[in-house]
């Protein structure tokens, strides 16, 4: 009979049919415990089930955090009643207490802290301005203008040579692969347009050997412009430093920060 009176008083304290579901034994002792006033006990008989690895329910662990969380406001400790509501709502995103049955001295905290969290599917977006943060001007000037004129980068971090080297082996891919399409469409046309069948192979195997230079050429410009990405990064600017990207903790509160140094 004590039992069944324990259980019917702790579900006044959740709101939803669904914590009122029968429970383990731990769990009935945390809500025997709370219901006696023996707070302290309580936050002990939490710790031991969340670190026993005991496996719970969405519901479960929701019931559980809050009733630890409830002790702990009645022994003074908000701030540590706040990360057990936290824990609950990670549980059951949508969780929401009954203004009837739970006591408002419970119920402000729990939706401050529901209030901060992100809205489900609303999470904030990483800040993408943050990874260029650590580069001087000059890098930044420097690989952007690398990313539209490959050459250029190197050209600005004092290596002329290799910038030039670089901006003429692209232009040259870029050269060769747009004559190779013009000469491809002059070959398909004047093959479509013959008629004589010794002729007709003839054109046939230029307007191949066109599409396939076309596709050697482009491929070729991509080559150099991924390489000449790539050894921009490798240079060290003038101060002595490696140039490299690096990732800053973001308004997310991410605080692993990556940086790629060669």
């Amino acid at each position: 009979m004590k039992s069944t009176v324990v259980v019917f008083i702790i579900a006044f304290l959740y709101h939803g049919a669904a914590f009122a579901q029968p429970s383990t034994p731990d769990l009935l002792a945390v809500d025997s415990a709370f219901v006696n006033n023996e707070y302290e006990r309580v936050e002990l008989l939490t710790l031991r089930i969340l670190q026993s690895g005991v496996k719970l329910t969405e519901d479960e662990s929701a019931r559980l955090n809050l009733t630890a969380g409830y002790a702990l406001i009645m022994l003074g400790r908000e701030s540590d009643a706040r990360s057990y509501f936290s824990r609950a709502l990670d549980a059951v995103p949508n969780l929401t207490l009954d203004p009837v049955q739970v006591s408002p001295k419970f119920r402000v905290v729990f939706d401050d802290v529901k209030a901060a969290r992100p809205k489900p599917g609303t999470e904030p977006k990483p800040d993408t301005t943050a990874v260029l943060q650590g580069l001087t001007k000059q890098d930044r000037q420097a690989w952007l203008s690398n990313l539209i004129l490959p050459g250029s980068g190197q050209w600005k971090m004092g290596k002329r040579t290799r910038g030039a080297i670089i901006f003429g082996a692209q232009i040259g891919t870029l050269g060769w692969m747009i004559k190779e399409i013009i000469e491809m469409q002059d070959s398909r046309a004047e093959y479509m347009a013959e008629t004589d069948p010794v002729k007709m192979r003839d054109k046939y195997n230029d307007y191949n050997r066109n599409y396939q230079n076309a596709w050697i050429a482009g491929i070729s410009a991509g080559v150099i412009y991924i390489a000449a990405q790539a050894d921009l990064v490798r240079l060290e600017t003038k101060s002595g430093q490696e140039f490299g990207w690096r990732v800053a903790p973001l308004q997310s509160g991410a605080s692993v920060g990556l940086c790629v140094k060669w």
